[in-house]
């Protein structure tokens, strides 16, 4: 490439570039539709990731593992799943369900190695707070008819062993089984539809302060557990304030022996969570079952003492033995649970997915956010049709997960035989188990979720956007609710984007020295402008959401220009005004010094011979007269008038002073516009169209336009709609903004 002035054309034809064929649309609806062997593998594979990693399977390497970290889990899992089951609004043996069938159908659709699918703290709310909002629109009416316990629930035997109060327990589950069911066949949907990447618009910023709003909802769902009083069921928007606001009204109704129960179980809970973090690595990674611990122990205290009889606490209750049959639930409630499905649906799979991504960069492999869709909406199935609520993954149980050794999805396989043992042997136990004590579990687990306010000063340090719609998100949450205030969250995080879109950081570039670096002249001061070409850096792809900042930019360069063009014209109107004034001074000092040979050399040095003593024309000067003495001297017309046109004109930098407008430099003229087009990766009909005004009204008043560094589809549309042609386009192309300088230092080209 020894042609310094290459243009794009000619760079494409000296690479030979070729533009990709676009298929018609037959052709890929076809190949879409079409199936073939191997493209039958592909998806037998792809639905089925097990088929991938279950062949290699090496027993001596990852068994030992998946056994440890698969136990271990288990133990985690089986008191948080209590009481998460009833932060739902369900039983705490709906949970175990949930906590058997989601990580057991995950295992073979799932491509996370370590995520820990089951009952999540957020989820479970979201389920509980939609259950309220449809009781208090549809209460209980006080009986259910064994033909709709048949319907909903399958057998009336197996119905009527769930609770006490079984009729409106059996209510309650119908609904949460109804709104699992929809969240599950959406995220089937979406996965289908390949639409995985919806999780990209629920950012890190938005999804931290929507769960830590969401945490004070589960603390606040606790606190009747705590102080023993049974708190009315508020609607949101001010749910949290009014529920406050009974607390403390009803405060002398607190139920001391449900207070000692929960401070007990805080006491003990929560400084062995703190040894199992600084201590992690004394405990090879198997942390200490405080929990399981507690349950055990205070199921025993309870049992034993009979503290239901005795002093009034809340117990867990009947808990049937053994697996529940499967069930069609009744989907009757869906229309008045649709928002709350779709919300419940994407929280959870952005927080699986992002669980997911964070331990598959660990440990150096990929997930596939379609198939997760597709793994979760089809555990949620499973859920729905076996008496359990919508599940996703957890941080905390997937930490613990990979920290105690697991390998492969297999370790879900013994966290499930350890489930069903408990299921089938224990579970009917643990019906004096006191509720308060599942409650302060949640109150100590959820602590990770409140610890995320600490990351506000370094989002303020690094972004006030993200900053913004973590304050915005939580805050929503907090006072709007968990679903309404996640829409707000979502809506202010677009407007940020359309903010930073509609105000980029346009600029004006100058080289550094003499290299072939172009950078923005406010940022760096050795950065020069090139003498005659104005390069200016877009950031944004041209779109219509930034269509008036680029007619500002016009706008300003079309000032800049016409101010260079006015007062190159005051200049040289002057300098002939000045010339005409002093021709008679300069023949009468001629003629008087005349000698009849030669011309006579003026004493001053100012005339020899009809020239100035530098050589120059007459032309070339002009009169100045002092005006403090009144003595009149002859000077160089360009520094005359350079010096009355500095006096009149203040330099300016070249910054975005407002809005697209640039504060250009007044004393850079220019014949040449380049702009740095690397940074468009997309553009519209609308952003055509002002790129093809912006270079009409650009070239009408004889200014070139160049762009450089355009991306190729940018390039074919551009070329469509007439802005680029090499015979007669309005516009040039170049591979660089290197390129086109030397072209523009080229005004012959």
């Amino acid at each position: 490439m020894h042609n310094n002035t290459v243009t794009e054309y000619e760079f494409r034809e000296e690479f030979d570039y070729h533009a990709p064929e676009e298929k018609p649309l037959k052709v890929k609806v076809k190949e879409a539709v079409s199936c073939t062997p191997s493209r039958c593998r592909k998806f037998i594979f792809g639905f089925l990731p097990i088929l991938t990693w279950l062949p290699n399977y090496s027993v001596k390497q990852y068994l030992p593992g998946d056994i440890i970290g698969g136990v271990t889990t288990a133990i985690v899992r089986i008191p948080q799943s209590l009481a998460y089951g009833l932060l739902a609004g369900v039983d705490p043996i709906n949970g175990m369900y949930t906590a058997f069938f989601s990580p057991l159908v995950y295992t073979f659709l799932g491509t996370s190695k370590h995520v820990s699918v089951g009952t999540f703290a957020v989820v479970s709310l979201m389920m509980g707070s939609a259950l309220d909002k449809y009781l208090a629109a549809n209460p209980y009416q006080g009986m259910v008819s064994n033909a709709t316990i048949e319907t909903t629930m399958g057998t009336t035997t197996a119905a009527t062993e769930l609770s006490t109060d079984t009729g409106e327990a059996m209510y309650k589950l119908a609904i949460i089984s109804s709104l699992t069911l929809l969240v599950g066949l959406m995220q089937i949907i979406m996965g289908a539809l390949n639409l995985g990447f919806i999780a990209l618009f629920l950012s890190d910023p938005l999804v931290a302060g929507y769960t830590t709003g969401a945490a004070l909802f589960v603390f606040t769902a606790q606190v009747k557990y705590f102080f023993g009083i049974n708190l009315h069921r508020h609607q949101a928007p001010f749910a949290l304030v009014k529920t406050y606001i009974e607390l403390f009204t009803r405060i002398t109704e607190t139920q001391p022996a449900e207070v000692i129960i929960s401070v007990l179980t805080i006491v003990l809970l929560y400084p062995v969570k703190l040894i199992n973090i600084k201590y992690k690595k004394q405990l090879r990674s198997i942390p200490i079952p405080m929990e399981l611990i507690i349950v055990i122990i205070a199921t025993i205290v309870s049992a034993n003492v009979d503290l239901k009889a005795l002093y009034g606490v809340e117990v867990v209750g009947t808990i049937p033995s053994g697996l529940p049959a499967p069930d069609v639930p009744n989907v009757s409630t869906w229309p008045s649970l649709i928002a709350d499905a779709f919300s419940i649906s994407i929280v959870s799979f952005a927080i699986t997915v992002s669980v997911g991504k964070l331990f598959a960069k660990r440990h150096g492999y990929k997930i596939a956010p379609n198939q997760e869709l597709l793994a979760l909406g089809i555990s949620q199935l499973s859920c729905a049709f076996f008496q359990g609520h919508a599940c996703s993954g957890s941080l905390a149980r997937s930490s613990v997960k990979e920290s105690s050794g697991t390998k492969t999805q297999f370790s879900d396989i013994p966290s499930c035989v350890v489930i069903v043992l408990v299921l089938l042997f224990i579970g009917p136990m643990l019906s004096p188990l006191p509720v308060a004590c599942l409650s302060s579990i949640i109150i100590v687990n959820i602590r990770t979720l409140f610890n995320q306010f600490f990351d506000l000063p370094r989002l303020w340090r690094l972004c006030k956007f993200d900053f913004a719609v973590w304050v915005l998100t939580f805050t929503a949450v907090a006072l709007l609710g968990v679903d309404l205030g996640l829409a707000v969250g979502v809506l202010g995080l677009l407007v940020t984007v359309v903010l930073r879109v509609y105000h980029p950081s346009v600029t004006v570039r100058g080289v550094l020295g003499n290299t072939e670096l172009y950078r923005d002249v406010d940022k760096f001061t050795k950065a020069d402008e090139v003498e005659g070409v104005k390069i200016v850096r877009f950031p944004q792809s041209p779109f219509f959401g930034n269509k008036n900042v680029l007619e500002q930019v016009c706008a300003s360069l079309l000032t800049a220009h016409k101010r260079c063009e006015e007062r190159a014209e005051r200049a040289r109107s002057r300098q002939q005004n000045d010339c005409e004034q002093s021709r008679p001074l300069l023949d009468q000092d001629s003629s008087e010094n005349e000698q009849a040979s030669s011309p006579e050399k003026i004493t001053n040095g100012k005339i020899i011979n009809g020239k100035a003593s530098n050589g120059c024309s007459l032309d070339d000067y002009v009169l100045v007269i002092d005006p403090h003495t009144g003595n009149a001297a002859f000077g160089d017309a360009k520094q005359v008038i350079d010096k009355q046109t500095d006096a009149s004109v203040t330099p300016q930098s070249s910054s975005v002073s407002s809005l697209g407008e640039i504060g250009l430099n007044k004393e850079h003229c220019f014949h040449t516009v380049i702009f740095d087009c690397s940074g468009w990766t997309f553009i519209d009909i609308m952003g055509m169209e002002i790129v093809k005004q912006i270079c009409n009204e650009l070239k009408s008043v004889k200014l070139r336009v160049f762009l450089a560094g355009l991306q190729p589809p940018v390039f074919e549309k551009l070329t469509k709609v007439g802005v680029l042609n090499e015979e007669d386009g309005i516009a040039i192309p170049f591979p660089t903004v290197r390129f086109a300088v030397q072209a523009a230092l080229n005004r012959n080209m």
